[in-house]
């Protein structure tokens, strides 16, 4: 028989250890959604300055970080814009910061550029294509701007890579990188400890 101190020693691991195990726990299921679900998606503009997008009726083609359809202007040349003035307040063209570096997501063939507009701007290019927005488009999907006077058209894209799925659903579990499987072991590891150890305490007791 254990006396008094010793059985309210033992109620205080037995609790200790009921606490870590529950925060495991916590852990656990935390990084189990994280892998089933993937991490959180940020609702800001994505981080490239051409990426793919589309609609129903037109397909694939490029679009902007704002996540809004891209043109080309037919008038043109390479490395040229000759789409200035009212012509531009209608088609805003793709710039960039000076001196940072447009980056194209996955899926966009081509050479990402840039020019220097006549007011000074830094504007996209695509393969030596400037590349525009139209005003009349509100919102994402739009392409309003396709085929007017024949000379303005949105970028196809002829293909998009297709993401590989996991091999089983074991895998798919831990396909959030290796910070989410060593967090899901520590977890598996601590919440065995604490169980564990809690059993034996009670085993123990009922001695």
């Amino acid at each position: 028989m254990y006396s008094e101190m010793e059985v309210v020693e033992m109620r205080s691991r037995f609790i200790g250890f009921g606490a870590v195990g529950l925060l495991a726990l916590a852990a656990l299921v935390t990084g189990l959604l994280t892998g089933l679900l993937g991490p959180a998606v940020s609702s800001a503009q994505s981080p490239y300055s051409v990426d793919v997008g589309g609609n129903a009726e037109l397909g694939d083609f490029l679009i902007g970080s704002n996540g809004m359809t891209l043109y080309i202007f037919l008038p043109d040349e390479p490395g040229v814009s000759n789409c200035s003035g009212d012509c531009a307040d209608a088609w805003p063209p793709l710039t960039v910061a000076d001196g940072e570096q447009p980056m194209a997501a996955a899926g966009v063939s081509g050479v990402l550029g840039t020019i220097v507009r006549d007011d000074g701007s830094i504007q996209v290019t695509l393969d030596d294509a400037p590349l525009y927005y139209f005003v009349n488009d509100a919102a994402v999907g739009d392409a309003n701007g396709e085929g007017i006077n024949d000379v303005w058209f949105v970028i196809p894209v002829a293909a998009t890579e297709t993401p590989t799925p996991p091999a089983s659903g074991s895998a798919g579990l831990l396909s959030g990188g290796s910070g989410t499987s060593v967090a899901l072991l520590l977890a598996l590891a601590t919440l065995t400890v604490g169980t564990v150890a809690g059993a034996r305490l009670v085993t123990r007791r009922r001695v």
